[in-house]
């Protein structure tokens, strides 16, 4: 007869501990919040204790306390009541993860309401993890000498070491603050620490709070203009879940922000609406449409938020511009991409399905559905029923949703514009080139040693330009779906053959 396979518990929880990065008591503070905040907390308070028997650390939250259904839950690992999406805690392991973290750790659960509590006690011994549960053992018996002051939620008890309860003590504003900063601000949670209020992290200068709308929803971000330079890991923007932080990404135009305000500027948004886009340990995002799309758009509302203040410094409109390259590379690249195969390495096109306005033979205007290229009727003096393909912005009329996706959309004029290439001087620098997405072309660094080394010999120099102008464009691809060495290759060569050849 069939058996189940088994499982070794403690170092299942050891190999869960090692996806994070962290100090294990920094892990402890994240998900023992985290947790919290699924729960429906608006409150935590933690307080640290030590006495003969141990250190310990306590977080209390307010949140709807367990009921015997989910504390039995409780104590099996990876049973989760949460539903997919709507949670920010590692589900089914959350602080437990501690336990594989110390010999002696141990976490006391109170969940309840005044003097009607349900309390457990899980412990290691020996190469296992076990617990006590009220459910079987009384509260008294269970809690033992520990004082308890419970009134409502539920909280976690957590002995720790020697060491680990000094450095825990000593950075835990800090870690509070990095983590669920976005929920500080925007006062969602209150949290405190042995009966002190936690304030935001906030840099000296301008702050603004904004709304972007996003198809029915909208997404609520801050943007500072410091007067300081701001932490790396803080610059430029921090995205978060239900307040709690999950990742920094620097903007791809940042050398377009005007002196020092590249060091000095940063943008937290809360993206809630991608919550059921979390990977595993709620540290960053799943590759998918609705993530790009998202990232995107917040990436366009923070530029046009600079741009507004005279922060962005702008290359003069291309069509005025004398050293802008716009030759039989440039036509042979669009071209290039309007190969079905090649078209989604073009930034400045939608690869998303979308709709377009086209006539049929009978003359009538119609809408239809294009996957990843556009098509648009022409305005080259003829009747307007022919079609051209592209994969760039071409004259005609294209159909457009509105920003908030709620209205079926309306004609508008499109401008010719394909992919245009802007030599700049921008000698310190470290790139070779990058997407200029305000003027949709590519920005040629002339500035970069290289290019200065083959600036002399014209077919070298032509070689290098068409180089770092598709390099540029699969950078800017690969920052949006991660593709390997070979792949990333395959498409490098292909794109320089067909151009090039």
């Amino acid at each position: 007869m069939a058996e189940p396979l088994s499982i070794k518990i403690l170092q299942t929880l050891k190999n869960l501990l090692d996806m994070y990065e962290y100090p294990n008591e920094e892990v402890l503070v994240l998900e023992a919040v985290a947790n919290g905040i699924d729960a429906g907390a608006r409150k935590i308070e933690i307080s640290f204790d030590k006495n003969d028997s141990g250190h310990y650390v306590t977080f209390l939250n307010d949140g709807p306390p367990m009921n015997t259904m989910d504390f039995e839950n409780y104590h099996t690992i990876s049973s989760s009541t949460k539903t997919k999406g709507e949670g920010i805690g590692f589900a089914g392991v959350g602080a437990k993860i501690f336990l594989a973290a110390w010999d002696k750790a141990e976490i006391v659960t109170i969940t309840g309401k005044n003097s009607k509590v349900l309390a457990s006690r899980m412990f290691r011994r020996e190469d296992n993890v076990e617990y006590d549960s009220s459910l079987n053992v009384p509260v008294k018996q269970l809690l033992g000498h520990r004082r308890v002051h419970h009134k409502y939620g539920t909280s976690y008890q957590v002995r720790i070491s020697a060491k680990g309860f000094g450095w825990l003590k000593s950075n835990i504003e800090q870690k509070l603050r990095f983590w669920f900063n976005f929920a500080l601000l925007s006062k969602t949670l209150e949290l405190k620490v042995n009966g002190n209020t936690v304030q935001p992290w906030s840099p000296t200068g301008e702050r603004f709070f904004k709304r972007l709308p996003y198809k029915k929803q909208t997404i609520p971000y801050y943007f500072w203009i410091s007067k300081e330079d701001i932490p790396e890991d803080k610059r430029h923007i921090v995205y978060s879940v239900f307040g709690k932080r999950i990742k920094n990404e620097p903007v791809d135009w940042a050398n377009q922000i005007k002196g020092e305000n590249n060091r000095r500027v940063c943008c937290m948004a809360d993206v809630s609406i991608l919550a059921q886009q979390l990977v595993a340990n709620k540290e960053n995002f799943k590759k998918s449409p609705l993530t790009n799309a998202v990232r995107s758009a917040i990436k366009k509302a923070f530029f046009d938020e600079l741009d507004k203040r005279g922060l962005i410094f702008k290359h003069e409109d291309i069509s005025s511009k004398t050293n802008v390259v716009v030759n039989e590379l440039t036509k042979r690249l669009d071209k290039v991409l309007q190969n079905p195969d090649l078209k989604f390495l073009n930034p400045f096109s939608n690869p998303r399905i979308h709709y377009v306005t086209l006539r049929d033979k009978d003359g009538n205007v119609i809408i239809q559905e294009v996957p990843g290229q556009q098509q648009v009727t022409g305005e080259n003096g003829d009747d307007g029923n022919s079609v051209d393909i592209s994969s760039g912005d071409e004259a005609g009329s294209g159909y457009f949703e509105d920003e908030k996706g709620e209205l079926s959309g309306s004609t508008k004029p499109r401008k010719t514009r394909g992919i245009s290439i802007i030599p700049e001087d921008f000698p310190d620098d470290p790139r070779e080139g990058w997407l200029d997405m305000g003027n949709r072309a590519v920005v040629y660094n002339i500035g970069h040693p290289f290019s200065k080394a083959v600036a002399n010999n014209s077919s070298l120099y032509d070689y290098n330009l068409t180089r770092v102008v598709i390099a540029s464009l699969i950078k800017a691809k690969n920052d949006q779906t991660e593709m390997d060495a070979v792949t990333t290759f395959d498409y490098f060569e292909k794109i320089l053959h067909d151009v090039w050849i």
